[in-house]
């Protein structure tokens, strides 16, 4: 496989809903801030910045998409790349249920993303990168186990094992 190829991560319905409670308790918690009768030092204000800095903190985590080449995933983010080497892959599987009954050892939980490092039962350890958990594909390493969303699941889980075998 001599050119990337890209994959997008459209965000599922659960995304969409934390994203947008979350955003509007930030944005109502600075305005709160910024607007509210001022009865203690002036500094107080700058207490406004909190909840937008959480707000950009979890924006820049964000997933925008996918890319597959040479021996390598690529999960794009907002002002990065995540790389994944894919040496030694075992197996890569559709399994829109993979993420259930999670634990969250860090990362973040849904605003504007799903990312970090999670455990469950089923797949124990395992890092994951999405936007849209129905499309979860499991990608089983050597030394981790990783999840994503691609919005083509079949198409990449092809490309993927292609890649194992090229």
């Amino acid at each position: 496989m001599s050119n990337p190829i890209h994959y997008t991560a459209s965000w599922g319905t659960p995304l969409k809903l934390i994203t947008a409670v979350g955003s509007l308790v930030v944005l109502g918690a600075t305005a709160l801030c910024l607007f509210a009768p001022l009865n203690g030092p002036p500094w107080l204000h700058l207490f406004a910045a909190l909840p937008l800095a959480i707000l950009v903190a979890c924006m820049m985590q964000m997933v925008r998409g996918y890319r597959l080449s040479s021996g390598t995933l690529e999960v794009i983010r907002l002002w990065w790349t995540t790389r994944v080497e894919l040496r030694g892959l075992t197996t890569a599987a559709l399994d829109p249920r993979a993420c259930k009954g999670s634990l969250r050892v860090w990362g973040n939980g849904g605003f504007f993303v799903f990312s970090g490092q999670f455990s469950n039962a089923t797949l124990g350890s395992y890092e994951l990168f999405a936007t849209d958990l129905s499309r979860a594909v499991v990608l089983r390493l050597p030394q981790r186990t990783v999840v994503v969303t691609p919005d083509q699941p079949e198409q990449f889980i092809r490309d993927v094992l292609q890649l194992r075998s090229a």
